[in-house]
């Protein structure tokens, strides 16, 4: 009897030691995906700067402009790339904005954050995630604002050599084929005889987003908002096919179109190509995020946060506009919560080369992680090009937070 009871007891004491570890991986995984979607909404947030271009060579290009007549800018677009069992995935999305109130801008942000975090926590095939992620965002969306306000969604998701792609509204997604042809891959949620849209992400229940795998055989895709492919579709095959691989400059042109068509909405683009697989982030990198004219990094193991180290007095966001005595020294659209200040490095991304890698990181927690300049810096004979390209920016850096730019 007396070994019994030990027995007993020694089974006991397993079974809450094992379920203390489960409640505790359970406590980091939540701490983890909280901490990834305060710095996608921090990043995603900001209204891309009208000039500003990310782009990767032999990979992607985004740009978003607001047109001449709207005063904001309600489109988002973000690509993410993440590292999946030693595996690289990434996600390009462009959200526009709806709404009866003034949250359009904040609507898509909030959703697109919500949908690349989803995608993250995720493990499931691609297409299961996509339809879960946008069902997520859409409640997330909706329970903020009770279908007030809402959003569009586009999105393509690729894991090693599989891509699916969903939509929700009237953003599309264009695949190109190897002679520069473009066909729609997407479902516009509309209909001629009634004015809106029939679905959107933040209504609620009944949502059904249309979610399938890439055509096979595509070498590109590209991702617009209304506002650039209601005047500029028929010119695609055209744009592509002139630009001879120069995404940045496909993504340009269709804006400036859109902008000179009258500019009567939000333009956004974003051009990718698939035959060229994604390296994985590099070591001790979370996630890699872009967005116009920035380049994001969250980093692996934050342990500076931890410090206490006062901010420098001489911190102050800045924006260079080339000219020393036009320095504007108000603070950056690329705008941090302190939460999301004490663990995200962001470096600009305004490159046509390849993409930059960041340098190891310094071993003193008080030092933040800093980042190699990117390759690219070779376009001093870019001439008069870089005047429509992003500004030259200097955001800010201090010991929690680290930027350089990159590609000037």
């Amino acid at each position: 009897m007396p070994g019994d009871r030990r027995s007993a007891s020694a089974s006991a004491r397993s079974r809450r030691i094992g379920h203390l570890r489960g409640t505790l991986r359970g406590v980091r995984m939540v701490e983890s995906l909280t901490r990834i979607s305060a710095f996608l909404r921090t990043c995603v947030s900001p209204a891309p700067d009208r000039d500003a271009v990310s782009s990767v060579q032999d990979w992607f290009a985004l740009r978003s402009h607001p047109g001449l007549v709207r005063t904001q800018n309600e489109d988002r677009v973000a690509l993410a790339r993440w590292t999946e069992r030693g595996e690289p995935c990434w996600i390009v999305g462009v959200a526009d904005g709806i709404g009866s109130g003034k949250a359009g801008a904040e609507a898509a942000s909030f959703a697109l954050a919500c949908l690349i975090a989803a995608l993250i926590d995720s493990t499931k095939e691609l297409g299961q995630r996509l339809i879960e992620a946008t069902e997520r965002a859409n409640r997330a969306v909706f329970e903020r604002w009770r279908g007030r306000e809402g959003t569009t969604i586009s999105a393509v998701m690729v894991r090693g050599q599989r891509a699916a792609l969903v939509n929700v509204g009237d953003s599309r997604i264009y695949g190109i084929d190897r002679e520069s042809k473009t066909t729609l891959l997407t479902q516009d949620d509309t209909m001629p005889t009634i004015p809106g849209l029939l679905q959107f992400v933040g209504m609620g229940t009944d949502l059904a987003p249309h979610v399938h795998d890439v055509t096979p055989g595509l070498v590109g895709l590209l991702l617009t908002s209304d506002g650039a492919h209601h005047h500029v579709d028929a010119l695609f095959p055209q744009l592509v096919r002139t630009a001879k691989g120069d995404m940045r400059a496909v993504v340009d042109r269709i804006t400036h179109i859109a902008t000179w068509c009258g500019g009567s909405d939000n333009a956004t683009a974003a051009m990718v190509l698939l035959a060229n697989q994604a390296s994985p982030s590099p070591p001790g990198v979370d996630l890699d995020l872009w967005t116009p004219g920035i380049h994001h990094v969250l980093p692996e193991e934050p342990s500076y946060r931890r410090t206490s180290s006062p901010r420098p007095e001489s911190w102050r966001p800045r924006r260079d506009h080339g000219d020393p005595s036009r320095r504007d020294h108000a603070p950056a659209k690329a705008r941090l919560h302190e939460t999301a200040a004490s663990e995200v490095l962001i470096r600009f991304a305004d490159s046509e080369g390849p993409e930059a890698q960041p340098e190891a990181r310094p071993t003193s927690p008080a030092v933040a992680t800093s980042a190699a300049s990117d390759a690219g810096a070779d376009r001093s004979d870019a001439g008069s090009a870089d005047a429509d390209r992003s500004d030259a920016n200097h955001p800010p850096s201090g010991p929690a937070v680290a930027l350089k730019e990159s590609g000037h």
